[in-house]
């Protein structure tokens, strides 16, 4: 594959973090600053899986011990829609491969690509064996028939509409993101023990972010508490693509009345996408930004920051 853009500058291979190049499984070290020595073991990177991939950084002291620190693996995952490159997410690649595919449909669907199944017609990896990134190369074809997504997709690549990093940025005008959401008929109305209850509730699910301390957990739910989905990834976005492709993918729609947690903030790009897939209430760990706010308002989503077991912030009010 002829590589451009991020694919030359972040393209999966088995570096350390000085730049300098050894082969698998080697060790290195070097004396860095405050006298401590690092210790490098290097680890190849593609393959897709959450530990094994990246970095494995060991400091020591001298004369003390050393602690082993893993770290969130980001890798760059290119979306192709009829073979017309669309974009390049960072994302954490996991363990199964199908999170991969909930992160390419869930980011089609939340930018305004496709509605719904019936306009695609395969999602999968690249299957080219010669290809040292298929497993970073995900492939979605649009039904014949779908001419409305693929006028929605012509219009997303001609107005930049699809971010190569993150939900907003790239956009055309905020005008238009504004106009992609319609309001949702009520305002759902959730009892303040579940809202405090849920943090936890995702929080205990959580694995990898115990291990590396580097990645935002997302997850929807009923509004009984029951779990529909649960990701995790280095972006707080891709997380929340995730859990809404899941639900896209497993014909869990519509999504009216469930509640969606983040252990992130809640930035405009996370409500845009909780409204899009008609998501009645987003729980944050964090806070919430002005524009969030303001969406979540015209919207008539409940929106909940700063939620912890003795206190929130309601936003349901201008």
């Amino acid at each position: 594959m002829k590589s451009f853009g991020i694919w030359s500058a972040l393209s999966p291979s088995i570096n350390c973090f000085q730049g300098f190049t050894r082969a698998v499984g080697q060790t290195g070290h070097e004396n860095g600053s405050f006298g401590y020595e690092k210790r490098y073991l290097l680890v190849q990177t593609n393959v897709s899986n959450f530990r094994h991939p990246g970095y494995h950084t060991v400091f020591l002291k001298k004369g003390g011990q050393h602690t082993d620190d893993c770290l969130a693996v980001e890798e760059p995952m290119e979306i192709r829609v009829d073979s017309q490159s669309v974009a390049v997410v960072l994302r954490t690649p996991e363990a199964h491969p199908d999170m991969d595919l909930n992160l390419a449909l869930g980011f089609l669907f939340t930018e305004g690509v496709i509605d719904d199944l019936d306009d695609i017609t395969s999602v999968g990896h690249c299957t080219d064996g010669n290809n040292p990134n298929r497993q970073n190369l995900v492939f979605v074809n649009l039904a014949s028939g779908s001419l409305a997504a693929k006028k929605r997709l012509e219009n997303a690549i001609r107005l930049h509409y699809v971010s190569s990093s993150c939900g907003v940025c790239g956009k055309a005008s905020i005008d238009k993101v504004f106009q992609m959401t319609q309001p949702l008929p009520t305002l759902m109305e959730l009892d303040d023990s579940f809202i405090r209850s849920m943090p936890t509730k995702l929080r205990s699910r959580q694995t990898n972010f115990e291990m590396t301390g580097g990645v935002h957990g997302a997850a929807i739910f009923t509004q009984d508490g029951q779990l529909k989905a649960f990701a995790e990834d280095v972006g707080r976005h891709n997380a929340v693509d995730k859990v809404i492709g899941r639900c896209l993918r497993t014909q869990a729609f519509p999504l009216d009345g469930h509640v969606m947690v983040v252990s992130s903030r809640a930035g405009f790009e996370i409500v845009q996408k909780a409204i899009m897939a008609r998501i009645g209430a987003v729980i944050s760990v964090g806070a919430a930004s002005s524009m969030a706010h303001d969406l979540a308002v015209r919207s008539r989503l409940a929106l909940y920051s700063f939620v912890r077991d003795d206190r929130f912030n309601d936003h349901s009010s201008p």
